[in-house]
């Protein structure tokens, strides 16, 4: 038999107690997190283009730092020294084996070499269809916005000082370059916007890359949910005169030439 005590009563009730308080206050804590989800206001617009563009620079900044890691694995690569596998003459038994062994080496080192320089070239190619791709989008809305806007090559002189001041490995050029072609449709009325904004340029000199994203995300929205402006239409040309009859007129539509033309016409009849 075992010496075991049972619990006593106040024992138990002391510990449904202390179970039931617990169960109060997670059950309170739930409440009042649901609560205080109910009252949650709608996203601001605006701060949501800031938080997706922080998310936006922290990928960029993580993307640089893994290729400066990848970049340090190579370069240390570089100084280390490999260890060969050309063949010597001194492991074979005849000179015929080594030259075989050697032929091989050669031939297999020829194929490594070459299937490296073929997947360096589609990628080179790749990526040359994509930028390709992207520049004939931009040149497209480019054509179409200088048509439509005469002063267009000024202001693009004008964005592109704004680069030019900047080190041009510098974040807030990659920043700006990987927004603005991101959407390469809309770029050319983003750049012809803000140079039309000199102090939001001038800004810009002083932003940080945050600031920078989160100003062309705006203008972009800007942009893209302006009203669409309807062409004005013409007014139809007045009903030419023919023979000796008399055509309907309608003064309201003729032009103030067409007018005091057709009115001096009215007053010599008389």
């Amino acid at each position: 038999m075992t010496n075991e005590t049972a619990p006593s009563t106040a024992q138990v009730d002391e510990t449904v107690s202390e179970t039931t308080e617990d169960v109060k206050q997670e059950v309170a804590v739930s409440d009042e997190n649901q609560d205080t989800k109910q009252e949650t206001p709608p996203e601001d617009p605006v701060e949501r283009i800031k938080r997706e563009t922080q998310k936006r620079i922290d990928k960029l900044t993580a993307k640089n730092r893994d290729f400066e890691r990848k970049l340090a694995e190579l370069q240390a690569l570089q100084v280390k020294e490999q260890p060969s596998n050309e063949p010597k003459a001194e492991d074979f038994e005849t000179h015929e084996d080594y030259l075989i062994a050697k032929g091989k080496y050669e031939a297999l080192r020829e194929i490594e070499e070459s299937h490296k320089r073929r997947e360096a070239e589609t990628k080179q190619q790749e990526y040359a269809q994509k930028m390709e791709a992207i520049g004939q989008t931009f040149k497209a809305r480019e054509l179409e916005l200088k048509a439509e806007k005469p002063d267009f090559d000024d202001k693009y002189a004008v964005f592109n000082e704004y680069l030019d001041d900047a080190p041009k490995d510098s974040l807030e050029v990659q920043v700006v370059r990987d927004i603005l072609f991101a959407d390469a449709a809309i770029a050319p009325d983003v750049i012809y916007s803000l140079a039309s904004q000199p102090e939001i340029l001038e800004k810009m000199t002083k932003m940080d890359a945050l600031q920078i994203a989160e100003t062309l995300f705006f203008e972009k929205f800007k942009l893209k949910n302006a009203p669409k402006t309807q062409p004005t239409a013409k007014p139809a040309p007045p009903s030419k005169v023919s023979g000796t009859g008399t055509a309907n007129v309608d003064p309201d539509k003729m032009t103030t030439e067409e007018w005091l033309a057709w009115r001096n016409k009215q007053l010599k009849g008389k």
